[in-house]
């Protein structure tokens, strides 16, 4: 019941900051600050501005895909993604960030929705069609609906938040929360 309720104020915190309304206990502020500032950390800024560089086209990135739903858990063509020092800096960021602690899911996208860095391996490497990460790229904080982890069997909320580079949205983080124990 506990990571509900850390789960619900989460994804209320970020409606409140879609909205901009004020929260009337000034205590949960750093923690709203400190979400809200996620998508211009420097490190995931970096990573981020990194993979765009590359521009890849459609074709390569359907061929990484296709490598990545294939990849077992230990294929060492995982570790770019997973072992990356911007991988290393999202576990390093939910262990410090209290409003992070529960989440079971956090990866960063390029600006096509492919993965820069990841906690964990997902089950796919384009996420470019997905609703929240346009959203996100339009420079919106996407909450999702609540769906069922097909890999995991269990309910999750994601919340997609947009990477900017100064005024400019170059990638989305998606952070997911299970829904229930």
């Amino acid at each position: 019941m506990r990571k509900i309720h850390a789960v619900l104020f989460t994804v209320l915190m970020f409606l409140t900051l879609s909205f901009g309304q004020a929260f009337a206990d000034d205590n949960e502020m750093p923690e709203l600050a400190k979400l809200a500032g996620l998508g211009e950390d420097s490190v995931i800024v970096a990573a981020v501005k990194a993979e765009n560089a590359k521009g890849k086209t459609m074709d390569q990135i359907e061929k990484i895909n296709s490598k990545w739903v294939t990849a077992g858990k230990k294929d060492p063509f995982l570790d770019k993604f997973l072992k990356s020092d911007c991988a290393k800096h999202l576990a390093t960021l939910k262990k410090s960030n209290p409003a992070l602690s529960e989440a079971e899911e956090i990866y960063a996208l390029d600006n096509q929705g492919t993965i820069v860095a990841a906690l964990k391996r997902e089950e796919q490497y384009y996420w470019g069609e997905e609703e929240g990460f346009q959203n996100a790229m339009n420079g919106n904080i996407h909450v999702n609906d609540l769906e069922i982890d097909e890999d995991e069997m269990e309910y999750m909320i994601h919340i997609f938040i947009p990477v900017r580079d100064g005024d400019t949205v170059i990638g989305a983080l998606d952070v997911g929360f299970e829904a229930g124990d």
